[in-house]
């Protein structure tokens, strides 16, 4: 280990030059063009006062927190800072980046772990670890990822959402054990700007000079350290708390070790590279065909078909293209998808893929191709983008969830972001960046509200549910509770709140999922058979529109297996909620919608069923119903029952009648003995609205108020106040004794023993760790020249294999959008980080309210879209019609533009609407412009009969219905095609332009006279259009994906034209994971690349023939500002050989290990520099160990067919037609070779292949041929 303070000492001689320069950074960062830096914000009170307000533990130290502190209670909000103007100064016009530092120091009683985080609110992120405590007591520093921070829209110019600093307690602490937290920094930059390095680099000065002590009411000025502090490794005099902190040797165990691209600093570099090479782990590197798994469906010969194209294009190992079998449709089930990816995993798994080693990998992309459903949905609760679903594929969820992506509330942001996105960090190649689980782990917080009701089945079995669809199941056994959460693939992959769970035995339970406000949705049940260890979806919702579900309950309850009712409300598009009431006599297999028959404008909160007659529902104003009937006509059944809003009812038969309790505001408790009459119990007890209410039996029963208590009944004694000295609670259950537990809507679990009440149960977030960059090969699947391969992502591959020439970067942005609203120079940003990489001419940047068409020589193109003002008035469904160059990519601001890959779907429906006309079938609503216009309506038979047509202009059409003669049976339907002259799809049909969608009607018939009129729905933009244009990928999304996660071009194009893979740059760009977007297109792309030089010096030709030991060597010379990092040699496609980090390059390769026959031997060169490019060269060589080659032909014709063999410089005697014929020296013998290599009659070869009989004679189907 002591070897590495060489470089280290060498690195200090410097220090002094580079402290000065990393003060000038952080006291005069400026982020104007072509400029970087990070500035130590000076105004920020998190810094200078905030933490004042924090009680002391001594001078210098600030206490975060001290034990006892009780689970539920351990998150300590330790200063907010709102801005109503940009802090700091220099900060950039544009969205810029934070980092926070905080030293920190942790004494526990035991020296055990305790875990913390680090985070940045609202919702900018988190780091989370762990300290240990006791006898390893230290100071340590801890830091946040920097964070993308975005102006907020609805402050004034220039503002920032509130920024608050928070240290977060996960574990409980004990008596006399305490966290403290000091030097809180908070930095800033904007975009384009490379993170704060770490200590042990070139800059280490400007990090000393940013976790330097900032003491308590005396913050000194970043200029005001010295760099000799830094060069000695001891602080001043000020900072004797804890000296060591600025000690580098001691600080390169705790900070990251990154390269750092320097910019003016050449005098340096020598200097720099030695201390890099040796310190740092690993090297830059960017992707290679070896890092590729190819995945194909099984269930379609397209799909097959275009993986082995893809792979014999790109030279992808034989081993690294996979089958898998699943739907072929555009979306799959959440089930579907679980099955899939569990595939998947077995794939990796296969080619040496440790789920416990990701920065070992040997795969870093995945290729999907066509016919892989490319987004999941259950129509309601579950939605997602399929492909970067499957970047953290071996990471399971701490509360079950799976997949990956979007669960419950439909939100403007991701289920978690994308680490790789943007400038979170700087650019770096994806297999540096996925080796450091720092850099790539995120982590998503368990779902909040957490814990908000708990049932139990009997008194050792427990659930507990609640937001994000969470379900856990408890059991307890002599030594206390176990919990364990139900999978998603297990509990029907709920995704909303819990809303309501009933008990009908130890075995069967129900539970509906629900949220009656914005945004309104859930409205699925699932039920239980094996005491709530798996579930079944028995019913689901739809989506109304948008992020609005349809049904949303409340309320569910069942009398038997059944038999079962559920409340709540629905709600359309547009309309106000509605109350509502379903109800099943066959186990959820059916649903009759009983909502008619509640009583009059009353919303149920709450219901219990005796039996398959006798329900009871519960609400406001005093309110409680009785049906008699199964819910079909409802009486009053509230006498003696206080004016009060009921949020809970159980009523059960007990002895031959209906008992039972409701309970609702003002701490209000009723009972009941026949299921009419009430009385009142519990009196003055609380006077809290109760809000949660169970009941074991009629004997033990419980209800919750909101606070550290809650009532208990136990028969005889009543109701009683039952303490657990923990936080407010929300939901109990009480089977009596000490068997209690409660949650508090936090992510713990409390439960009462003979001790007392303690946390039993603390919900963990999820640790996502990005370890796959997943793209897809898709388009539409016409395949015209019937070879098996769809043309237009056949075409993609022979692109994306061509590409190596830079192009043009369309930037088309717009005054004014389709809405009025107006969004001035969107693509400022793109155009700032493309022009000091390609340069002024390379980039089109249209600002005006003209929508670009007929653009040449694009290699990048981003736009609006159809949401441009001025799109439709040029061309159709905002189709640029460009000519592109080979790996092109494309990114428009549409939401829902990967919502196919099969075919032209440009119109939602054709529904009945519009002006009617007598005798006319007339349609409008349709787009217009004046490019490409002309589109054809025509009235079919069902039999598939031209009836009738006319051509769309200005959006509208009438047909003449008077002359048409009727088929038979008078079913027609409604058909609109592109017109002959559209340059992608001449005269095609439109998907989904189409009334009715399937089948035929009469509809048309029937209305002839008076005249039927339809309306268009037009959808939006599709990549696909793109790619049949000539693009060679892009990003897109599968349903609404917010502007704010649209595939961000700042960073893709400029990541693409600095030099890094497609994949690479798409995944920069992406700003969440299995979110709604995708990525299409050969991960391997990279026109901007420039490889290093690469070549084989020994074998010296292909077709050596080799015995015993090889050696083989190659050389490796980079082409860019880098250095070769190192040089793979691969045998075989797929056998990694050695890594040679030292010139001259080289590997012994044991041939006897190996079969006789060709081999070949690749080396891989890897340059260190921005991109990690990569270059490589192939050699073939001939294993003959075993005596493959022969010395005459009469030795080969002996062998038998499907032999190998072999001949050494024999001479060609003939050749035609694909074959030519070899001779011995003295021409006694000769033999055909089956091969298309070209050969020169009278020269000599080498022939190495199988031999076979065909007609009689005998050849040799040829392997090699040198």
């Amino acid at each position: 280990m002591y070897w590495r303070i060489i470089p280290l000492l060498i690195y200090l001689i410097f220090a002094s030059c580079a402290g000065c320069l990393g003060q000038n950074l952080l006291t005069n960062g400026s982020f104007e063009s072509g400029k970087t830096g990070w500035t130590l914000d000076p105004s920020c009170s998190v810094v200078s006062s905030g933490w004042n307000d924090i009680s002391a533990a001594d001078g210098t130290k600030f206490l975060a927190a001290s034990g006892p502190v009780t689970p539920g209670y351990t998150y300590t909000k330790l200063a907010t800072q709102s801005h109503s103007a940009p802090f700091g100064t220099g900060l950039p016009t544009d969205n810029f980046v934070v980092y926070v530092y905080a030293s920190t120091y942790l004494h526990t009683n035991d020296g055990r772990a305790v875990s913390y985080a680090l985070t940045l609110d609202p919702g900018y992120g988190s780091m989370g670890g762990t300290f240990h405590g006791g006898a390893q007591d230290a100071w340590v520093t801890a830091q946040t990822w920097g964070y993308y921070i975005q102006r907020d829209p609805l402050r004034p110019t220039g503002a920032i959402k509130p920024l608050v600093v928070n240290i977060e307690l996960r574990d409980p602490l004990q008596s006399g054990e305490y966290l403290l937290v000091d030097d809180v920094q908070v930095l800033y930059g904007g975009p384009g700007v490379p993170e704060p390095p770490g200590l042990i680099s070139l800059f280490a000065g400007v990090l000393a000079v940013l976790i330097a002590k900032v003491r308590k009411g005396n913050r000194r000025e970043c200029a005001d350290y010295k760099s000799a502090d830094i060069r000695s490794g001891i602080a001043n005099p000020d900072h004797h708390q804890h000296p060591h902190r600025l000690n580098p040797l001691r600080l390169k165990s705790r900070l990251l070790l990154r390269k750092v691209r320097l910019r003016g600093l050449s005098f340096l570099l020598p200097i720099t590279l030695f201390f890099t090479l040796i310190i740092c782990d690993g090297a830059r590197a960017g992707l290679s065909r070896h890092d590729v798994l190819v995945i194909a469906n099984g269930n379609s010969m397209a799909s097959r078909a275009v993986a082995n194209y893809y792979a014999a294009k790109r030279g992808i190992p034989a081993s690294h293209v996979k089958q898998v079998w699943c739907p072929t449709g555009d979306s799959m089930s959440p089930a579907d998808f679980t099955l899939f990816r569990d595939q998947v995993k077995t794939c990796l798994t296969s080619l040496g893929s440790d789920p416990g080693s990701p920065a070992s990998d040997p795969i870093s992309a995945i290729v999907l191709t066509c016919d892989i459903p490319h987004y999941v949905t259950d129509g309601a609760e579950v939605y997602g983008a399929t492909d970067s679903a499957l970047s953290a594929c071996f990471t399971d969820s701490a509360w079950g969830k799976e997949p990956i992506g979007i669960y419950g509330l439909y939100e403007a942001a991701p289920g978690f972001p994308n680490p790789y996105f943007g400038d979170y960090n700087f650019a770096m190649p994806f297999k540096d960046f996925r080796a450091s689980a720092a850099l790539s782990t995120v982590y998503e917080a368990f779902p909040s509200p957490g814990f908000t009701l708990v049932r139990l089945l009997d008194a050792n079995t427990a659930l507990a549910a609640g937001g994000g669809g969470i379900l856990f199941r408890g059991i307890r056994n002599g030594s206390g509770w176990t919990w364990s959460p139900v999978r998603g693939r297990d509990k029907g992959f709920i995704g909303w709140k819990v809303s309501c769970i009933s008990v009908l035995d130890s075995t069967h339970a129900y539970a509906c999922t629900g949220n009656m406000s914005k945004p309104h949705g859930g409205g699925t049940i699932i039920t239980t058979s094996d005491g709530g260890l798996t579930w079944t979806r028995i019913r689901s919702t739809y989506r109304a529109s948008g992020w609005l579900l349809a049904d949303a309950f409340i309320g569910i309850d069942f009398a038997d297996t059944q038999h079962g009712w559920a409340v709540g409300s629905s709600q359309q598009a547009n309309q106000s909620a509605k109350p509502l009431l379903i109800s099943t006599a066959d186990g959820g297999a059916t649903w009759q919608d009983l909502s008619s028959k509640l009583p009059a404008s009353f919303q149920p909160k709450a219901i219990s069923a005796a039996d398959a007659n006798n329900i009871w529902i519960c609400g406001a104003g005093g309110a409680i119903y009785r049906s008699t009937d199964g819910g079909n006509t409802w009486a009053s059944a509230s006498g003696g029952a206080p004016v009060v809003d009921y949020n809970a009812i159980w009523v059960k038969p007990s002895a031959g009648a209906y008992k039972g309790w409701a309970a609702g505001d003002s701490g209000t408790i009723i009972r009941t003995e026949n299921g009419t009459n009430w009385s009142s119990e519990a009196y003055r007890l609380t006077t809290s609205n109760i809000t949660d209410f169970s009941a074991f039996s009629q004997d033990y029963a419980c209800a919750a108020y909101g606070s550290s208590s809650f009532l208990a009944y136990t028969r005889p004694s009543g109701w009683a106040v039952e303490s657990t000295g923990t936080v407010p609670i929300c939901s109990a259950a009480f089977p009596g004794g000490s068997g209690g537990i409660a949650v508090s809507g936090t992510r713990y679990i409390f439960a009462d023993s003979s001790s007392g009440w303690s946390s039993v149960y603390t919900g963990q977030d999820t640790p996502w760790r990005l370890r796959y960059l997943v793209t897809r090969l898709d388009g539409y699947l016409d395949d015209k020249n019937g070879d098996g391969i769809p043309d237009d992502i056949k075409a993609m591959i022979d692109r994306a294999s061509a590409a190596n020439l830079p192009g043009k970067f369309i930037l088309d942005d717009t005054t004014v959008l389709d809405s009025g609203s107006t969004t001035p120079n969107k693509f400022q940003s793109t155009h700032d980080a493309l022009a000091p990489i390609v340069g002024e001419s390379q980039i089109t940047w249209e600002r005006t309210s003209t929508y670009l068409t007929g653009q040449t020589g694009v290699i990048g193109y981003t736009s609006w879209g159809m949401h441009d003002a001025g799109a439709n008035s040029v061309t159709t469904f905002g189709r640029p019609f460009n000519s592109w160059v080979n790996g092109g990519v494309g990114i428009v601001f549409e939401s829902a533009d990967g919502r196919t890959f099969h075919r032209p779907y440009y119109v939602w429906a054709l529904y009945q609407g519009g002006t009617k006309y007598t005798n006319k079938l007339s349609i409008s609503g349709f787009q217009s412009s004046s490019q490409y216009s002309g589109f054809r309506v025509a009235l079919y038979s069902a039999s598939g009969t031209q009836l009738a047509s006319g051509t769309l202009a200005g959006g509208s059409v009438q047909i003449d219905l008077t002359s048409v003669a009727w088929p038979a049976d008078h079913r027609t339907y409604v058909q609109i095609f592109f017109p002959p002259t559209d340059p992608l799809h001449p005269n095609e049909p439109i998907d989904h332009a189409r009334y009715p969608w399937s089948d035929a009607n009469t509809d048309v018939y029937d209305n002839r006279s008076s005249g039927f009129a339809l309306v268009t729905s037009l959808a939006r933009n599709l990549l696909a259009e793109l790619i049949r244009e000539g693009a060679t990928g892009g990003t897109a999304n599968v349903d609404e994906p917010w502007s704010s996660y649209v595939g961000q071009p700042q960073y893709i194009f400029a990541r693409y034209a600095q030099g890094f893979t497609w994949a690479e740059s798409a995944y920069m760009g992406l700003a969440g994971l299995g979110w709604q977007e995708v990525a299409v297109g050969d991960p391997l792309m990279a026109p901007y690349a420039k490889p290093p030089t690469v070549t084989i010096t020994a074998p010296p030709v292909n077709g050596q023939i080799a015995s015993g030991t090889l050696h083989a060597t190659a050389t490796a010379s980079p082409v860019n500002t880098g250095w070769i990092s190192k040089v793979e040699f691969w045998l075989d496609d797929d056998t990694l050989l050695a890594t040679d980090t030292t010139a001259p390059y080289s590997v012994d390769i044991n041939t006897t290990a190996i079969a006789d026959g060709v081999h070949t031997i690749e080396a891989v060169a890897w340059e260190a520099d921005t991109a990690g490019n990569v270059g490589s060269a192939g050699r073939q060589f001939i294993a003959n160990n075993h005596g493959a080659i022969s010395a005459k032909i009469s030795d080969v014709l002996s062998q038998p067919d499907g032999a190998l063999v072999g001949l050494q410089a024999r001479v060609v005697s003939a050749a035609y037609n694909g074959t030519f014929y070899i001779q011995d020296s003295d021409r006694s013998r000769g033999i055909r070779v089956r091969s298309t290599a070209a050969v020169t009659e009278g020269s000599p070869v080498t022939v190495v292949g199988k031999i076979q009989t065909v007609g009689g004679e005998r050849e040799i189907v040829a392997d090699g041929v040198y």
